[in-house]
């Protein structure tokens, strides 16, 4: 299928560029790993005994396109998180057009469900979370972290979760019975539009460990850098 070839190339892409990177074992480059590999083997055996076969229900009950609306909309719930951390970054005018945009998807765009700020205004979509807030100011990510359910992380990205469910507007609005409803939503919904990438990664990787850690340090430091350059390149 058409889907699964285009996540085959994108894999086989990362593969190579991801080779490039020495996927060391050594303590230096992975000094957790003792804890990780438990942890990532508790994962993947989640995943194929729980996650997978219930993405499979998902995807089979909720089209593509509907999957793609919610994805809209739970980007949309993310904004007023990212305009705290445009904030606390000095950058006030990332922090306007991320509220502009919650504001404008959340009443226009039928609660984020239609990108209306960006397809009608032109403002564009941005993400920052406390985790890009401490790599803009310089903080280093430490040491690589699998954490349970939740997958590869850094020490740093870890230490972020808790400030930013308290920086975040959305924490004080909606009830705790909502606030977890809507982030099992989200998860669900993300895991079963990556399921097939997951599954890819598995059985064309032996050391899938090493992969899937490489692969995720090497995104996250080039999230943080094209973030940092766009904020450069507007000051």
């Amino acid at each position: 299928p058409k889907n699964e070839s285009t996540q085959t190339n994108g894999v086989s892409a990362a593969r190579s560029e991801s080779q490039l990177i020495l996927l060391s074992e050594d303590e230096s480059s992975d000094p957790l790993a003792f804890i990780n590999k438990p942890v990532h083997g508790f994962n993947m055996f989640m995943a194929d005994w729980v996650f997978i076969p219930m993405a499979n229900v998902y995807t089979g009950v909720v089209p593509r396109p509907v999957q793609n609306k919610l994805s809209n909309g739970f980007r949309n719930l993310r904004q007023p998180l990212t305009s705290v951390n445009f904030l606390l970054m000095g950058e006030p005018g990332y922090a306007v057009e991320s509220t502009f945009r919650f504001l404008v998807n959340t009443t226009v765009g039928i609660f984020g469900l239609f990108d209306v700020a960006d397809s009608v205004f032109g403002v564009k979509y941005k993400e920052a979370n406390f985790g890009n807030t401490l790599a803009f100011y310089g903080v280093p990510e430490g040491p690589y972290v699998v954490l349970p359910f939740l997958g590869p992380s850094t020490l740093r990205e870890s230490l972020s979760l808790s400030p930013d469910y308290y920086i975040d507007p959305l924490s004080y609005t909606l009830e705790p019975d909502t606030q977890q409803g809507l982030y099992l939503l989200d998860k669900s919904n993300v895991f079963a539009q990556n399921k097939n990438t997951l599954v890819i990664i598995t059985e064309n990787e032996k050391n899938h460990y090493s992969f899937m850690r490489e692969l995720y340090l090497e995104r996250l430091k080039k999230e943080n850098l094209i973030l940092k350059k766009e904020i450069q390149a507007r000051d």
